[in-house]
């Protein structure tokens, strides 16, 4: 017995798009303003030590009288080399679109996974901030630094 398998149009046309999807892209960053100086957004890790894969927690503060929309997945890590920081590269990091809503005067703490490859040493975390009220626009907020083991 032979089956037929039928396959609608609809399916068809779809199948350009999730194979572009599927290809690998460079992230495309908003315009920011260089990292917060003000104290509008604050980033603090709580734990002074976290080991290479493990889980950081973060609190998320924003002093300001704007609403602030971020994802904790979508950080950057830096280790700082001399006087420098120096970004961590993760190509194959994958995060959900999910977008959270810093109130003005809220702070909320997340949990943050950090890369398993990275070495021992001094890093922090970047985070991307959008303005979805006011005209403060796109910001990076960076936290404190850590020590990874």
């Amino acid at each position: 017995m032979s089956r037929r398998i039928r396959v609608r149009w609809p399916v068809l046309l779809g199948l350009p798009v999730l194979l572009a999807c599927a290809a690998e892209r460079q992230p495309v960053e908003p315009p920011f303003v260089d990292l917060v100086q003000d104290g509008s957004v604050a980033v603090a890790v709580l734990v002074d030590t976290v080991s290479a894969g493990g889980v950081a927690s973060v609190r998320f503060g924003n002093r300001s009288d704007q609403i602030y929309g971020f994802n904790p997945c979508e950080r950057v890590v830096q280790r700082r080399v001399s006087s420098e920081w120096n970004t961590h590269r993760e190509p194959l990091r994958a995060c959900n679109k999910m977008l959270y809503l810093l109130d003005a005067g809220q702070e909320r703490i997340e949990r943050v996974d950090l890369p398993r490859d990275i070495a021992p040493g001094e890093y922090r975390l970047v985070f991307a901030f959008s303005a979805l009220s006011g005209s403060q626009g796109a910001v990076r907020a960076a936290s404190g630094a850590f020590r990874v083991r």
